[in-house]
């Protein structure tokens, strides 16, 4: 099974971009990007991943598909950077915090888009949660998890 990058709830690795943004916009602090911003990615919501995952392990214990058979799962659209990064602040309604373009990652590849086809047509599956939906509920898991709204220190815990 491969993805494309994997984001929603309860990831707290906060040098990945979309905990990273989200920390640093509830922190009140301008995000960072390490790259120029402009490479695109597919990003795709962990439900949608672990929906795809189990569709796989049905059919390959129903015999559908062959062991070892490799099934790629997609965004139906890719996304920049900067676009990211931009959808998170409309979501935490900062628009003021615009990001720091560090520009220090080496060797990226500019554009990478998953072809989930087989997915589609042999497990009948397609992403259902769109970028915006799944960082809405992002956002929201991390506000809800820090107490954001409600608890200074909690700001400072994370």
């Amino acid at each position: 099974m491969r993805s494309g990058n994997v984001y929603g709830e309860g990831d707290l690795h906060w040098d990945r971009l979309i905990p990273g943004t989200i920390r640093s916009i509830l922190l009140g602090r301008h995000p960072t990007i390490l790259s120029n911003g402009l490479h695109k990615r597919d990003y795709i919501h962990a439900r949608d991943i672990v929906r795809g995952y189990m569709l796989a392990l049905n059919s390959l214990l129903a015999g559908k598909i062959p062991s070892g058979a490799a099934i790629n799962f997609g965004a139906s659209q890719s996304y920049t950077v900067l676009e990211i990064v931009q959808k998170i602040r409309m979501v935490l309604e900062r628009p003021d915090l615009r990001p720091i373009i560090a520009n220090i990652a080496r060797n990226e590849i500019l554009e990478q888009h998953v072809n989930f086809e087989r997915a589609k047509d042999e497990l009948g599956w397609t992403p259902e949660i769109d970028i915006d939906q799944g960082l809405r509920q992002t956002v929201n898991w991390y506000k809800n998890y820090f107490h954001y709204e409600t608890s200074e220190l909690s700001r400072e815990a994370f």
